[in-house]
């Protein structure tokens, strides 16, 4: 066998490369196939041992999928198991290179939640707490772990360093439901001797109390912040040594006098209390996060640009999430604060927080030792800060962060504007990839749903971000109320029942658009990865919903919710947008049943469809022809149904164009826009669309990149004007990276396909557009898509894609094209060629 054969690469356990920390004890593997084309893949082999000299002797098993379940009985509680996958070919099996996956010690039972004293029911702030342990480690551990759980954000220390590169764990929670827990490797800090364990506990989103000096969301109080964990210290005679937290730890009021996950930090070197016997606290039951780890990913430096009378302000050069680190050459002569914002305030030579909620400010009194300062358990959504109090030699570096899901996607092309925009909803979508994904980074920090599956192309052609929405799925089931609505954020840290909307005092809180996530995000990671986990796990959950649903109908429509949100024209029904949202959601639901061989609920499902579909064409479509109130959603929502006759489709697209000529603008909201985007594309006016969106006079994408954002914008406004300016990071409006990627590089999904095992490429032939490349890591293997324009108008089109896959190259009218095929090298080791 030669390197050339077809072979198994990126290999991952419940959608992890070698994790310390599945979440199950029978994780789904998958992986990735790369080589030559021929021979032809026929099938896989997994074999699975204790150690890596029994794997070539293990018992295998086969699959027709790049995917498979655990082989074999679960993970014992620390177990450590080895894996690899065999491409068969006619000519043998090709093995991978194994990986290696970990389950935590599952139960922490023998651990006590823990806290200070006068953290048990908290009101107000006062410093926060830390908790210590002393450890003897007498003899060479082989491996480490600290497994914990807590309510807030904990940051393990060992001798006063951080215990791993891991930040704001463990992560969001359902207030008074699991707690979510993770495990870290912490055996490099652990050698022969005496280390002190500390977990400094913040506020995140367990305490939020409403003071006039710093911006909150939402008032959470009364409940204790506190900490359970277990290290497990593995020796080598195979004994386990466990230390855990209980009342033999001490506790004290630490250096932290506030940690507002909103508002801001401060930090007093001089503040911090005496030690003394930790308390017990109540704590519920923990569940496993699935999703990665927030790490620092990225730092940038951020430059003065403006000096104010007690100030100056700093640029980070993009608008991004994490935190800011100052470094000083001598100690300060008094506090440092740091005011982050998106924009400027340049009459008060200042930062503008008006688009992320104010004040936000942290604070610092370092002591006469220290020259380094950042905030532990916050982070802030900026393009600028304000620095007060430091000197002129201040350095200020921002350390931007985001959950650690592995980067699948490269794309470049002629055309500087689909540049800019494409790595503005790239960077939107990283600035809210947290714990959970979330709409800002800044003013609500909160898991609004219905950006998961109208904008999924940005997040999983971006990401490989299978666990993370595995996990948002998780947080859906566990926010369901006892009626069966799926609220629109989750976890559900608000309730919004108290902000109307269009006379709806429900609509913040329940619209279709939004608690349908819980159909479409399961339905589209098993389209996208193959894998059928989510949509099993979800689907009760959806079943009720979708009975929740037909309780608020009457002759199967529905009045309720927000409508077509953000839309510049808001005279769209919003009948019209939540019946639409609850056809498709039956649809999806007969396409889930389907699949999970409920041929009943299958057909149940299908026929509500139809019926929905039907109420609804009665309902708005008016004698005339007119759909809905005649907006550009409206016209958009009804191409996009199955409803309409060839000749009305015909009207109806000739009707919607006029609309867009007549505006010069795009006038829908996020709800419409992918249905107007893929009116345009199917019927061959994407000239039209470049055009309108790159438009700087008339809001729209065009208006926000001519306004400076460097991140995809909440409004079409951008930060242009004194109305409509809303947050300056918010990726909702993101679907338009779907047909960046899909339509101008050219490379998309076939209808029918599972798991990106049959692809279509087929680029627009636009005229402003003379180029692009793509490289896409898909689950199922490595795809390259490259074309450029000659000077005589012909376009070159090459590809690459992995063996065994179905390519079908279609062309648009308009032009010649040539089409080659290259070849792509991986290392078999890791995630393949850069």
């Amino acid at each position: 066998m030669t390197e050339r054969l077809p072979y198994a690469y990126a290999l991952k356990a419940a959608g992890h490369l070698d994790s310390a920390t599945v979440p199950t004890a029978r994780p789904v593997l998958s992986w990735r196939v790369a080589g030559e084309s021929h021979p032809h893949p026929q099938g896989f082999a997994i074999r699975r041992a204790a150690t890596l000299d029994d794997l070539p002797s293990a018992p295998v098993t086969e699959t027709n999928t790049p995917h498979a379940p655990w082989p074999g009985p679960d993970l014992r509680p620390g177990e450590i198991a080895h894996w690899q996958v065999g491409v068969c070919t006619d000519a043998g099996i090709s093995w991978s290179v194994p990986a290696t996956v970990e389950a935590p010690v599952w139960d922490l039972a023998d651990a006590n939640a823990i806290t200070h004293p006068d953290w048990l029911a908290p009101t107000t702030w006062i410093p926060l707490p830390e908790l210590r342990r002393t450890i003897l480690i007498a003899a060479t551990v082989e491996r480490a772990r600290l497994a914990f759980t807590g309510n807030g954000v904990v940051v393990p220390l060992i001798d006063g360093a951080s215990g791993g590169s891991e930040q704001l764990e463990p992560g969001y929670a359902r207030p008074g439901g699991l707690s979510p827990a993770t495990s870290w490797d912490v055996t490099d800090a652990l050698g022969i001797g005496t280390h002190t364990l500390t977990l400094a506990l913040g506020s995140g989103m367990a305490f939020l109390p409403d003071e006039p000096d710093r911006y909150t969301k939402y008032r959470r109080t009364g409940e204790p912040l506190w900490v359970r964990a277990a290290l497990h210290l593995y020796h080598r005679d195979g004994r386990v040594e466990t230390v855990t937290t209980g009342p033999d730890w001490e506790a004290r009021l630490s250096s932290t006098t506030v940690a507002h996950w909103y508002g801001g930090e401060s930090y007093d070197a001089f503040a911090a209390g005496d030690w003394e016997p930790a308390v017990l606290a109540p704590a519920p039951e923990h569940a496993w996060r699935w999703a990665p780890p927030v790490q620092v990913t990225e730092v940038v430096a951020a430059e003065p640009i403006a000096d104010g009378i007690d100030c100056r302000v700093f640029d980070l050069g993009v608008n991004a999430a994490g935190r800011p680190r100052i470094t000083l050459t001598s100690p300060a002569e008094g506090p440092l604060t740091i005011a982050p914002a998106e924009l400027l305030d340049a009459e008060n030579i200042g930062v503008d927080q008006s688009t992320t909620g104010s004040p936000i400010w942290d604070f610092a009194r370092l002591g006469p030792e220290q020259l380094e300062w950042a905030p532990s358990f916050v982070y802030h959504g900026a393009r600028y800060l304000e620095v007060g109090g430091a000197p002129d030699d201040v350095g200020i570096d921002f350390e931007i962060m985001r959950t650690a899901n592995e980067p699948v996607q490269t794309f470049t092309t002629s055309h500087r504007f689909l540049d800019r925009l494409h790595a503005a909803v790239d960077r939107a979508v990283q600035s809210n990839m947290y714990s959970v994904f979330t709409d800002c980074p800044h003013r609500e920090k909160l898991g609004w749903l219905e950006q998961l599956h109208y904008c999924f192309d940005a997040l999983a052609r971006g990401y490989d971000v299978k666990a993370h929405l595995q996990d948002a799925v998780r947080h859906m089931i566990a926010s369901q109320t006892a009626t069966g609505l799926i609220p629109s954020i989750a976890p559900e840290h608000v309730v919004f029942d108290f902000d109307v909307h269009k006379g709806d005092a429900t609509a913040f809180r329940d619209d279709p658009n939004w608690g349908r996530a819980i159909l479409e995000v399961p339905w589209r990671l098993f389209r996208h990865y193959g894998d059928a986990t989510a949509i099993e796990a979800a689907w009760p959950a959806a079943g009720r919903y979708l009975d929740h649903l037909g309780g608020r109908s009457r002759g199967r429509l529905l009045d309720h919710g927000l409508g077509d949100w953000v839309a510049l024209d808001d005279s769209t029904p919003v009948g019209m947008t939540a019946t639409w949202g609850y056809a498709r959601a039956a649809e999806t639901a007969a396409k889930t049943a389907a699949v999970l061989g409920d041929e009943s609920a299958c057909e149940q499902y299908d026929r509500l469809a139809r019926d929905i579909w039907t109420a609804w064409r009665d309902r708005y479509r008016d004698d005339a022809g007119v759909w809905g109130s005649g907006s550009q959603a409206s016209w958009a929502l009804a191409l996009n149904s199955p409803v309409l006759a060839p000749g009305e489709r015909t009207d109806a697209y000739v009707r919607l164009r006029k609309s867009i000529e007549a505006a010069g603008a795009f006038t829908v909201g996020e709800i419409a826009l992918p249905a107007l985007i893929d009116a345009l594309t199917d019927h061959g006016d994407g000239d039209l669309l470049l055009a309108i969106m790159q438009r700087e006079d008339v809001p729209g994408y065009g208006l926000q990149l001519a306004t400076g954002a460097t991140a995809l914008t909440e409004s079409w406004q951008g930060a242009d004007g004194n109305a409509g300016v809303l947050s300056q990071n918010h990726f909702m409006l993101g679907a338009i990276d779907a047909w960046i990627l899909g339509h101008v590089a050219g490379l998309r999904q076939h209808a029918g396909d599972i798991g990106w095992q049959h692809v279509v490429i087929d680029p627009l032939n636009l005229r402003e557009v003379d180029s692009a490349n793509l490289a896409f890591e898909s689950p199922y293997g490595r795809y390259e898509v490259a074309w450029s324009r000659d000077q005589s108008g012909v376009r070159h089109l090459h590809y690459a894609a992995p063996p065994g896959a179905v390519v079908e190259v279609r062309e648009y009218p308009g032009g010649p094209i040539k089409v080659g095929r290259a070849r792509t090298d991986h290392d078999r080791t890791g995630r393949g060629a850069e």
